[in-house]
């Protein structure tokens, strides 16, 4: 895999997790906005070995903007036998009608 693939993958799993936290489909949503996704290696991948892609943490905060709540969150990664790789995403989504912040 390249490392457009890895962000590509980075940015699915930190969207599914926001749907998660909120116990929300995607379809109950309206769109969820991924404000930056970004690596920071050391050195190249080397795309012939298999590796494994891990959300480690998440954080995240509810905010009223108007008369809608909104979650915002930052998802850190790092990608197995590259521990000084750094990926991040930043997203957020307005919740539905009735949803406090």
């Amino acid at each position: 895999m390249m490392i457009v693939d890895w962000l590509t993958c980075f940015a699915q799993l930190s969207q599914l997790v926001m749907y998660r936290l909120d116990k929300l489909d995607r379809n109950e949503t309206h769109n969820l906005w991924m404000r930056s996704v970004s690596v920071t290696t050391p050195y190249p991948i080397i795309p012939r070995r298999k590796h494994i892609l891990t959300l480690r943490n998440m954080k995240s905060s509810l905010v009223k903007k108007k008369d809608s709540a909104w979650r915002l969150a930052t998802v850190n990664g790092s990608i197995s036998g590259h521990p000084e790789f750094k990926i991040t995403a930043k997203l957020c989504h307005q919740l539905p009608q009735g949803e406090a912040a």
